[in-house]
């Protein structure tokens, strides 16, 4: 009963021991060479936009980013081959006081979007406070860079941030870089600036929600059955005694036709019919029409980001906007 017992343990043993390694493996910690942190305060919502990019090492399909408390997330997104975004698939995860955003990843890159209540007001002063959870991933560089909302002056951040670009619309642009950061760091910046007059830097997020109509929900596809009973209903009962009536019908149309057309086939053929110079412009008009139904796309083609209904330049990097 003894050496029954110890080899019982020896084989459990066994199993544990070729089994850690395989769990180590699928464990594995990402890798992600440079992250991109964008934080836009009150660009088109009275949070901090909060825009996250970068590309994880080979190997990884699934990235843990968790989120900060009531973050709601905008966009999930990857580069396709043409170099625009396409949606990802992703899951969140609640947890007791925060929530991770779990996301598949079909390419190495990535780019999430979601807003944050960082923003702290008193009158015409603004605070914010970000505290951005980073991907649960080996970080080896990190790029911050938060964006200056228009209207605004007194711009102050800590830790410091270098003056780096004016882009789309006069907005200001300042970063840091810092790294390397290891799994479940949080990168920290507060703000501090004086808003010259209320609004937001473009067009508020729920006027542009409400300008594009909701689609109209499909009715469910009837059954294979269901069609055909339905097919048979509209039609009714054959008549064949008139079917064969229409067919010889158009048997004797289509020989008398074609009798006359060998008739008739040495003679002139008929002067082609000149166009028109008001049949032309209506053809250039239809072709500016089709032309012009081309949708406009969604995404910037060069840095990726989102194009609002009625933008005409890429709010981050000046890009045109064209179909």
């Amino acid at each position: 009963m003894k050496e029954r017992v110890l080899r019982m343990l020896g084989i459990i043993g066994l199993i544990l021991l070729l089994a850690y390694p395989v769990s180590w493996a699928q464990e594995r910690t990402p890798v992600i060479e440079k992250l991109n942190i964008s934080l836009w305060p009150e660009f088109d919502d009275p949070r901090v936009l909060v825009i996250m990019t970068g590309k994880v090492d080979e190997g990884t399909h699934t990235l843990r980013i968790p989120l900060p408390a009531k973050a709601e997330v905008n966009a999930v997104a990857y580069p396709g081959p043409d170099g625009r975004l396409l949606t990802a698939e992703w899951t969140l995860e609640q947890g007791i006081h925060t929530s991770v955003l779990v996301v598949q990843l079909p390419a190495p890159a990535f780019h999430v979007e979601y807003y944050a209540d960082f923003i702290q007001a008193e009158g015409n002063e603004r605070h914010v406070v970000a505290r951005v959870p980073l991907p649960q991933a080996r970080v080896e560089k990190v790029h911050l860079e938060v964006q200056q909302p228009a209207k605004t002056e007194n711009f102050v951040a800590n830790p410091p941030l270098q003056a780096q670009v004016t882009g789309f619309g006069e907005l200001s642009y300042w970063a840091r870089d810092f790294g390397p950061v290891e799994p479940g760091g949080v990168v920290e910046q507060e703000v501090r600036y004086t808003r010259l007059a209320p609004g937001l830097s473009t067009t508020p997020r729920a006027q542009v929600a409400e300008e594009v109509p909701a689609p109209a929900e499909k009715a469910p596809a009837p059954s294979s059955e269901e069609a055909a009973a339905a097919e048979e209903k509209k039609a009714g009962p054959v008549n064949w005694p008139l079917l064969v009536l229409a067919l010889l019908l158009v048997t004797g149309t289509g020989g008398g036709v074609y009798y006359w057309m060998r008739q008739n086939a040495q003679a002139e053929p008929p002067a082609p019919q000149q166009r028109t110079p008001s049949a032309r412009r209506r053809k250039k008009r239809k072709t500016a029409a089709r032309s012009s139904a081309r949708p406009l796309p969604k995404y910037c083609p060069n840095c990726g980001h989102p194009f609002g209904p009625n933008d005409k330049y890429c709010a981050m990097c000046g890009t045109k906007r064209e179909a």
